[in-house]
């Protein structure tokens, strides 16, 4: 009679039977439970079946209940626990099985399925039928009833086989289009088409120079991170984008093993317009060496699988992580036919060719020495073990794409392989070894964009700082008289926060204030009191928050205006007073500069206000500077002052131009400022100077601000206009702890 078997309790033991020495397309593992015994075999070791509590497995209805996490971990899997719902999520690879505490229906892979048995917590134990678990995962479970045991075997694919089958899968898809020659592209972009997304990944500075119109940018070494991968749509077309078509062709084999449909502009922005200074250093095709070939095949030996193991549990993670280890590998993308011809007359043993042409084709002319492996048949276990592990595999096709396809899958699975450079049509384009495919013909000229973001984050600013609504700074006493009417915000750090706070406020550091996940916690219809300790961090916090909409504002002098006695200050010292230097009143004149640059490869405003943003956060520039530093050496930076015209014209730092505040995002304003020296702006007590710098390292310029602004400066001057200085701490109480 056949047993259910199935297990919880989060335990932490992975033993592994492995049946076979050497790696291959899977290790079996054999585990063994037994009625009434709390330990299982795994081979010929004994582990617990629930660590250190003694659980048994049990019959239930004819069924065998065990606690299943060190089974599946012993699989490979992993064991999730929702006490809400009560529910159990077993995961082992792509297979997922959900169910529930008391009720015999679950879900397999998304679809419903009826247990005989429902999942009890017996002792205080969680107990899930085994076979129907374990059977659902893709293991083999049979019953002795003499020793009342139950074998369970289970074939895991190993990390090889399952980015290989990811690669064969999307290799032989219907839908699967290596290339897309810039006509196709260009005639469905003009006629409006929208299923095509554009990713160029040409290096930011390229992209900046011209890229493809409406392509976003994620640079090439950069593609196998998560937070650039959720950047890109599974419901479109990607058309991958780089110099030559070589590297797209790398990226598109990961994207289309990972179940996106990618394809790759031919010969890149090469193809699209030759002419662009977006192709950076890299040079155009030179023509066709026009080397000998050979007709004659190349017999292949058998050879061991590379072993490759990324420590994950999760297809898309394995075949993620190995592609990341070879883009930072270092590993050439590719070899001229120069250097490889070079080399073979030269008796170079450390190459091994790998043509990818068709049989056909193959024969009809190679590269000598080549052996043949066609391109859709590359994922094959039987074709994989013709390769060797100890030489640089040269991959040719014949342009570059197909042979960049399968380097890319090559060095995931532990090989060392890089693309002879276009391909055939580099080593003899006169070779019938061609078959029907057209060596490059040239560049098609087409329009290329040379966007800037430096425009879009301006106007965002601009906008809000001429809102009616806006205000940049609230007073302590309007907040203690009011607090449910904000959402109060504290900057300060974790451990200042923790040792003291204005009550109610959360937290989210200053340099994390830019990282989507902090910012979904934030309301959108609520005004936001920004809370640091001076006020100089708040202000450039609000003026990114202002600018992706949320409505916020400073707790004037932070803290320290607040409480300037709590352990919650940290090391940040509370405002001493003036240091009464000399002031001005004549206006010193602007010059005309260009503008920066900003190219973040994003397109919506949202995306590049938070790139331009997390770039300053990241840079390490100071939040201010102090008034001491600017009188020692003000030859060192520039000094914007954004007091009104009229307090301008008071008094002000000696040597600073003028720009009102609420015109500071004005383009003949911007175009004042200079892009190669430190920019300190001078406000009256340091609050929307802040908010100024913030915008201003958002576009490229090297932006700081005079620490609490003129009143630090001189709080006697008549600059000061209407602006009182610091009064003292209202010692309102604060609170101590963590974020609610």
């Amino acid at each position: 009679m056949k047993k259910r078997y199935s297990a919880i309790f989060l335990a932490l033991t992975l033993v592994l039977c492995l049946t076979l020495a050497a790696p291959a397309f899977a290790e079996t593992k054999t585990m063994v439970l037994k009625i009434g015994d709390p330990k299982f075999t795994v081979g010929n070791a004994a582990q617990e079946v629930d660590p250190g509590r003694g659980t048994k497995p049990v019959i239930v209805k004819g069924r065998t209940l065990v606690p299943i996490r060190a089974i599946v971990e012993t699989m490979g899997g992993t064991v999730e626990w929702a006490a809400a719902e009560q529910k159990v999520t077993v995961k082992v690879l792509d297979k997922t099985v959900e169910l529930w505490i008391g009720k015999t229906a679950t879900i397999v892979n998304g679809a419903s399925k009826n247990t005989d048995v429902a999942p009890q917590i017996i002792n205080g134990r969680t107990m899930l039928p085994a076979r129907f678990v374990a059977e659902n995962l893709g293991a083999t479970v049979s019953w002795d009833p003499a020793t009342q045991s139950i074998p369970i075997t289970f074939d895991r694919p190993t990390d090889f086989a399952l980015i290989a089958k990811a690669a064969d899968k999307a290799l032989n898809a219907e839908t699967f289009a290596a290339t897309i020659n810039p006509e196709t592209l260009y005639d469905a972009i003009k006629k409006g088409d929208k299923s095509y997304f554009l990713l160029s990944i040409q290096s930011r500075e390229d992209y900046a120079k011209g890229h493809v119109p409406g392509a976003i940018n994620i640079p090439f070494k950069e593609i196998a991170k998560k937070e650039n991968l959720a950047k890109l749509p599974k419901d479109k077309k990607i058309v991958v984008i780089c110099y030559t078509g070589h590297t797209a062709s790398y990226t598109a084999m990961f994207l289309n093993q990972l179940g996106y449909n990618a394809t790759v502009l031919k010969y890149g922005t090469e193809g699209w317009n030759d002419k662009t200074a977006g192709m950076g250093t890299v040079a155009l095709y030179p023509g066709s060496k026009g080397y000998e070939v050979e007709t004659t095949p190349v017999a292949a030996t058998t050879n061991e699988l590379p072993a490759t193991k990324t420590s994950t549990s999760s297809v898309d993670d394995i075949i993620i992580n190995a592609t990341d280890t070879f883009l930072n590998s270092g590993k050439a993308a590719t070899i001229s036919p120069e250097a490889l011809y070079d080399a073979i007359k030269k008796g170079d043993k450390s190459y091994f060719l790998l043509s990818i042409q068709s049989a056909e084709d193959y024969a009809k002319g190679h590269v000598p020495g080549a052996i043949n492996i066609p391109f859709k048949a590359i994922a094959k276990e039987e074709n994989l073990k013709k390769l060797p592990k100890d030489k640089k595999i040269v991959v040719i096709c014949y342009t570059g794409h197909t042979a960049s396809y399968t380097a890319m899958l090559l060095n995931q699975l532990g090989y060392d392989a890089t693309v002879l450079k276009y391909g055939t049509a580099g080593w003899n384009d006169k070779t019938a070894g061609l078959g029907t495919v057209k060596p490059y013909p040239g560049s098609k000229g087409y329009e290329v964009n040379t966007s800037n973001d430096f425009a879009v984050i301006a106007a965002a600013a601009d906008k809000f700082l001429n809102a009616a609504n806006f205000v940049a700074t609230v007073n302590p006493e309007d907040v203690k008289a009011n607090p449910n009417k904000y959402f109060l915000l504290s900057i300060q750090s974790a451990e200042d926060y923790a040792k003291g706070h204005v009550p109610g406020a959360i937290n989210i550091p200053f340099k994390q204030i830019a990282k989507k996940e902090n910012l979904a916690k934030l309301p959108k219809n609520k005004k936001i009191v920004v809370i640091c300790y001076t006020g100089h961090t708040a202000s450039y916090t609000a003026m990114f928050l202002n600018q992706l909409g949320y409505d916020a504002t400073v707790l004037k002098f932070g803290t320290m205006g607040w409480n300037d006695k709590t352990a919650g200050m940290g090391a940040v010292k509370p405002y001493a007073g003036s240091k009464g230097y000399e002031v001005e009143t004549k206006a010193v004149a602007a010059t005309v500069n260009e503008l920066p640059k900003v190219i973040t490869g994003y397109e919506a405003q949202e995306d590049i206000i938070i790139a331009a943003t997390n770039a300053f956060l990241n840079s390490g520039k100071p939040a201010t500077v102090n008034p001491e530093d600017v009188k020692a050496d003000p030859s060192k930076y520039f000094l914007l002052s954004i007091q009104s015209p009229e307090d301008y014209a008071k008094g002000h730092v000696p040597g600073a131009i003028n720009i009102g505040f609420k015109a500071i995002a004005k383009e003949e304003n911007l175009k004042k400022l200079p892009k190669d020296k430190k920019i300190v702006v001078i406000c009256y007590t340091g609050h929307t100077a802040s908010y100024t710098a913030m915008l201003l390292n958002q576009l490229g310029y090297d932006a700081t601000v005079l620490k609490f602004g003129t009143m630090g400066w001189n709080d006697k001057t008549a600059g000061m206009g209407a602006v009182k200085p610091y009064a003292g701490s209202k010692g309102y109480e604060v609170k101590q702890g963590v974020n609610p």
